[in-house]
């Protein structure tokens, strides 16, 4: 073993590494370094590559190869480089590393041709779209007052449109209030008043129809062949209309007659009791569905 062989074993050691973590920190095989520290310098595939491992090994162990080489140059194997089939695994690493860093350095000048051409494309299109569409309108000046126009008549199409389709709806509407008009208002006849409850009979109409004025908040309660139609308290200025010819009879709960008005059929009813606001009024009316007098 030689001296520069125990120095670099020493330091090592000193160090904590073991032979298996120095090489995977040199990337020089462990059969290697052994004959480093061996000083089997011959097992090695050359002096060259010996004394570029060595240099490996010292700054491995943070060493300064530089004055290792010196204190220990008649240890060291002469610096002859040869020629040789075998290239360090460090010596790879570092030829790939010299590649990509060639890469990395023209990357860019790469990136800024590819952008230029890629803008230089883009305004060429819309050159192209523009040129074509002032092709179009030369060709055609007419064209943009043309559509215009079209677009202008549309409108005036729809609008007409919906003004005839409103007069229909509103004819519609006054056709059927001038035959509900006239038709027969019936008769209604008072049967009987006990209590708070009066019961009267319409007859000789086809119609059933009710409306209810509020003049203040008041609840009013419409019952039809024994089912709530109508069940809550009506707003000052609200009105309540039915159409109740389906029903043979109904009767209406009316807390505040004094403050409720009721028609039927068009026809105002006079409250039998007096209207108060103690009292609830019920008005029960029987309807005989027909045209006959």
């Amino acid at each position: 073993m030689s001296d520069l062989g125990n120095f670099l074993k020493q330091k090592r050691e000193e160090k904590g590494l073991s032979l298996e973590e120095l090489q995977t920190i040199t990337k020089i095989q462990k059969r290697y370094l052994q004959a480093i520290e061996e000083g089997r310098y011959d097992v090695l595939p050359g002096s060259f590559y010996a004394r570029a491992f060595i240099k490996n090994y010292c700054e491995a162990v943070h060493l300064n190869y530089e004055e290792v080489f010196e204190e220990y140059e008649n240890d060291l194997p002469k610096s002859v480089k040869e020629v040789t089939e075998y290239t360090p695994r460090s010596e790879k690493t570092r030829q790939v590393e010299t590649k990509d860093a060639i890469f990395i350095r023209f990357l860019p000048s790469v990136v800024i041709v590819v952008v230029v051409l890629a803008l230089f494309l883009g305004i060429w299109k819309l050159y192209q779209h523009f040129s074509a569409a002032d092709h179009v309108e030369q060709k055609n000046p007419e064209t943009g007052i043309e559509m215009e126009k079209d677009k202008k008549a549309k409108e005036a199409d729809r609008l007409k449109k919906q003004k005839e389709e409103e007069a229909a709806k509103v004819n519609k509407e006054k056709e059927k209030a001038k035959k509900d008009a006239d038709k027969p208002k019936g008769t209604l006849s008072k049967i009987s008043t006990v209590g708070n409850r009066t019961t009267y009979e319409l007859k000789n109409t086809d119609q059933f129809k009710a409306e209810v004025t509020m003049r203040d908040d008041a609840y009013i309660g419409i019952k039809g062949d024994g089912a709530f139609i109508v069940n809550t308290t009506i707003k000052k200025g609200d009105k309540v209309k039915r159409d109740l010819s389906d029903k043979k009879e109904v009767d209406f709960n009316i807390a505040k007659s004094h403050m409720t008005d009721l028609k039927i059929n068009g026809q105002p009813i006079t409250y039998p009791v007096e209207p108060s606001s103690m009292m609830h009024q019920h008005i029960i009316i029987k309807f005989t569905k027909s045209t006959q007098p």
